[in-house]
């Protein structure tokens, strides 16, 4: 794809160096919080924005009361009604997360709106898109309609650039924020043999600080909380899921949405990306990497790392990154992973062509692909998964 640079000064918002956002192009805005959500959901035109979360959602609905948000617990009958009622009122703006889009998708066919036609769609914080398919495959949900649509972008601080060829199809370009300053943040990395004595000397010499830790592990968390008596003085922010995971666990101090912090805070990946945190001071983060107890806890330096500090929009005091290493954990090249793929790939389609002669060749072949690991390389109607693909590749990077 080719790129364009734009070049944007210190404290200058998204709108004033692009006052609207082309269709079929990339956003890399390179610095987190410089507004472009903020100018889609203020762009003269109805809109479908799609964030990776419900907080993001929630959070964009109490500064602007014009948004409808669509997730668990919305009916495609309150779409249905919110686009009666609001058509003449001005611009619509939906915010959806990906799992309730075919809700929009089925009102809008239901009221006769013309998605495809009339609205622009837009993937905020895209990069998801590939890194979270591996085990929420549902976020691609949307992506069918997203190329049906005359109008539609992504946007992100630190995009991921995907393969899927429908982005050379419909001739998208990159468009990269370049600011004129130094945009860094300084990041401290403490690689250690022992995570647990590292957090314990690094918390006491923050005792009087407020510390937010992004750590992708309920268990691990909790068993931090304990072995560091952290008790009375930590919350931890995580999903609906794992909130009653830990109050089963006699752990109360648990929320899935982002209100009044403690001493020491412990956020999932929900928090990840595109939540706005607004504080009046500046809290010191820690990134916690423990590979031998979580490995999913593994972060990629160039997009997690980036977004977790850039939630904070007061900005952070210091930045902390505490990973130990494993030598068991392996990784392929890309031409080894491609070559890999390539051959399951190969295998599968070969079964897939087969013709059964009667039904029990026909039940065969249906375990014999439905059995094999290359199945959730495929999209249900059998092509090749781009974003699978994708997300394979930047696992092995990780």
């Amino acid at each position: 794809m080719d790129i364009e640079y734009i070049s944007i000064n210190a404290g200058q918002r998204f709108d004033a160096v692009m006052p609207e956002i082309p269709t079929n192009s990339i956003i890399n805005k390179t610095v987190t919080g410089c507004g472009a959500t903020y100018a889609e959901i203020n762009a003269p035109r109805h809109s479908v924005i799609i964030e990776p979360n419900v907080p993001v959602i929630e959070g964009k609905m109490k500064k602007h009361p014009q948004i409808l948000g669509v997730f668990e617990g919305v009916t495609t009958e309150d779409i249905i009604d919110f686009l009666n009622t609001n058509y003449n009122d001005g611009y619509l703006k939906i915010m959806t997360t990906p799992e309730s889009f075919p809700k929009v998708r089925s009102a809008m066919v239901q009221t006769h709106t013309d998605m495809h036609g009339e609205w622009f769609m837009l993937f905020d914080e895209c990069e998801r898109t590939i890194q979270d398919a591996g085990y929420r495959g549902s976020i691609t949900l949307p992506m069918d309609d997203f190329f049906r649509c005359k109008q539609k972008a992504m946007v992100s601080a630190t995009p991921i650039i995907p393969s899927d060829p429908r982005f050379e199809e419909n001739g998208f370009k990159i468009l990269k924020l370049v600011p004129t300053y130094d945009s860094r943040i300084e990041l401290t990395l403490c690689t250690t043999n022992n995570t647990v004595a590292v957090m314990r000397k690094l918390l006491k010499r923050l005792e009087n600080e407020t510390v937010c830790v992004f750590l992708n592990s309920t268990e691990t968390i909790l068993s931090l909380i304990y072995a560091l008596r952290l008790q009375g003085r930590s919350r931890v922010f995580c999903s609906e899921k794992s909130v009653r995971k830990l109050k089963q666990m006699n752990f109360t101090d648990a929320s899935e949405t982002l209100d009044e912090l403690a001493p020491v805070n412990f956020l999932t990946s929900r928090f990840y990306a595109a939540v706005d945190i607004k504080l009046d001071y500046k809290p010191h983060v820690i990134l916690l990497t423990d590979v031998m107890r979580a490995p999913f806890s593994a972060v990629d330096p160039q997009t997690e790392v980036v977004q977790a500090i850039g939630r904070f929009r007061n900005g952070v005091a210091r930045a902390y990154h505490i990973a130990n290493t494993s030598d068991n954990l392996q990784c392929l090249t890309r031409e080894a992973l491609e070559r890999r793929l390539t051959g399951e790939e190969n295998i599968y389609n070969q079964i897939r062509q087969i013709q059964p002669d009667g039904e029990d060749e026909a039940q065969a072949r249906f375990q014999a692909l439905n059995g094999m690991a290359y199945k959730r390389f495929v999209t249900r109607d059998g092509n090749r998964n781009h974003f699978m693909w994708d997300n394979a590749w930047t696992d092995e990077q990780i």
